[in-house]
């Protein structure tokens, strides 16, 4: 039962990582901007590492990983590509739906790690936080972005 749990626990982060990997690759093609697109490789690389060592963990406790993304997650990437199109690749309007997909993303990671902390041990606490503090990381380089 705890490792059906654990496995469904690291399913929903990398549905989370996913996400954030689709919503990245939009964004990167809605602007022009370089540095923006060298920020979106970025967070696209922190995603896909995150899902690495995810994936292999699932794998160790004879689970299946998830594949795709989640369907509100296709929504607002549908929304950013319309916002950009009726702004002209604005930026800020990118961003901003960049933000809110982050907030998204680091809510989920604070809930599975709340919801199954009494049956994860140190190591899986350890590599959740520190992939955490990784897409708070990315999320405060995309927020700052905004105020340029």
């Amino acid at each position: 039962m705890e490792k059906a749990k654990k496995i469904d626990a690291f399913n929903k982060l990398i549905q989370v990582n996913n996400d954030r990997i689709v919503g990245y690759e939009t964004a990167f093609k809605e602007t022009l901007d370089t540095s923006l697109k060298t920020l979106f490789t970025h967070c696209i690389q922190t995603s896909k590492a995150n899902n690495k060592v995810l994936i292999h963990e699932v794998e160790q406790l004879g689970g299946e990983p998830i594949k795709g993304t989640k369907t509100a997650f296709k929504f607002l990437r549908v929304w950013m590509e319309i916002k950009t199109w009726l702004t002209n690749h604005a930026n800020k309007s990118i961003l901003q739906s960049c933000v809110f997909g982050e907030k998204i993303a680091l809510i989920i990671y604070k809930k599975v790690l709340d919801d199954h902390l009494e049956i994860l041990e140190d190591k899986y606490v350890v590599m959740i936080t520190t992939q955490l503090s990784f897409i708070e990381n990315d999320y405060h380089q995309v927020k700052s972005q905004l105020s340029q």
